[in-house]
């Protein structure tokens, strides 16, 4: 999680947004939206099933799940966060959808192919270090930045013994900026870069992993309709990559059962603002949720944590010809459940997609911090989104690396 000492002034960033830096709400003016049967169409998803609160269509092979009025989706199983809501449309509970979500998001991760460049070199980011604990357990005594080292390293070894080239900002205990993260990997030529970080909320009830990738230019993170900069960033280079890097990690992470999937999720972090190639940043758990942080102190489920993220970084390298969430396509519908014709028009849900209340969104550190020949420890910020809180006091214990 970033910093509590980098948070950002949400109210400011607003204030300094009316002054014509090119911002713009939710997503662009000129957008266009697709009705249902022309999404169809573009995914080849020809089956249609239609409940009271979503709509189900599929090719009996993949599925994706729609919410009308929201922005959340499920492909394959995995909660997937849409740039724009499904727009409720007609009086049969159907929808519209963002052209860009219809053709850079859902498409591509439909018809997943390999990056054109190989073999993969890949970046692992493992966040804070040194000074910057990141966030605290305080029962059993973690701190962030210790437990997101011996990931990468696990993570590491998997990718290596695959055959993977792997390349790390940070190796032990050692601060780096942002700024040298990005820069770390960017010398290093890498492919991909993969942020790690675990996660911090006031709600203690909190669980279950979040994986971000960069919005599109002039749309909104996930969360809120608050105003964004519609300049593309470096990474907006790499936005269909960048989601399909995000989306075959995500749906690898153990623990994202049922309510507990977060989803793929997207934030303008500023390393995600900066790669130069596929980034991500996921956030594999909460450290503020006593269960979860027992969980993340644990060696075996660190072992299935790190296996995850590598498969993950291996299905993008070499996707795989079924989902390992082995996601049901909609073809016949279940008992009670209303078929495409016509007919039922629920209302839509209610817009319950902004789970994460406002909060800290960390700025760069400052200029002029320890840069390190190949190691660096990456720090989250947010723009104005806030997932998370800040950190707790420092724990008095660390996890230990992997041996």
């Amino acid at each position: 999680m970033p910093p509590a000492q980098q948070r950002r002034n949400p109210g400011l960033f607003l204030t300094v947004a009316g002054l014509g830096l090119g911002l713009a709400l939710a997503r662009p003016a000129a957008a266009e939206n697709l009705p249902l049967a022309a999404v169809q169409e573009a995914l080849g998803c020809t089956g249609r099933v239609i409940r009271a609160d979503s709509i189900d269509i599929g090719d009996g092979t993949n599925r994706v799940r729609l919410y009308p009025g929201l922005r959340r989706s499920e492909i394959n199983g995995s909660t997937v966060w849409l740039h724009a809501v499904a727009e409720p449309a007609g009086i049969s509970n159907l929808v519209a959808l963002d052209a860009r979500d219809v053709r850079e998001v859902l498409l591509p991760l439909l018809r997943m192919a390999p990056p054109e460049r190989r073999p993969l070199r890949v970046m692992l980011d493992p966040g804070h270090g040194g000074e910057d604990s990141g966030a605290v357990s305080a029962r059993p005594a973690i701190e962030e930045k210790d437990l997101v080292l011996d990931l990468a390293l696990r993570i590491g070894r998997f990718l290596d013994a695959a055959g993977v080239t792997v390349g790390y900002t940070r190796r032990d205990d050692t601060f780096l900026s942002l700024e040298a993260r990005t820069a770390t990997a960017g010398v290093w030529r890498a492919d991909a870069f993969v942020s790690l970080h675990a996660n911090f909320a006031e709600n203690r009830q909190a669980v279950g992993p979040e994986t971000y990738v960069l919005p599109f230019a002039g749309y909104a993170p996930t969360g809120g309709d608050q105003r964004i900069s519609d300049l593309p960033r470096n990474g907006n280079s790499n936005d269909v990559c960048n989601t399909r890097l995000g989306y075959s990690i995500h749906r690898r992470l153990p623990g994202r059962g049922g309510e507990a999937d977060r989803g793929l999720r997207r934030a303008r972090f500023q390393v995600l603002r900066q790669a130069g190639c596929p980034a991500v940043l996921v956030e594999v758990g909460f450290l503020s949720n006593a269960v979860e942080a027992r969980l993340l102190a644990s060696g075996w489920f660190r072992g299935r944590l790190a296996r995850a993220v590598a498969d993950g970084v291996l299905d993008y390298a070499r996707p795989p010809a079924a989902d390992p969430s082995g996601g049901d396509a909609p073809g016949a519908p279940a008992e009670g459940e209303a078929i495409l014709a016509g007919g039922d028009a629920p209302g839509a849900p209610e817009e319950g997609e902004g789970i994460l209340a406002g909060g800290d969104a960390p700025g760069a550190p400052a200029k002029g911090e320890a840069i390190l020949a190949s190691g660096d420890t990456p720090v989250a910020p947010v723009e104005g989104e806030g997932i998370l809180t800040g950190a707790t006091a420092a724990a008095e214990g660390a996890l230990p690396v992997a041996p």
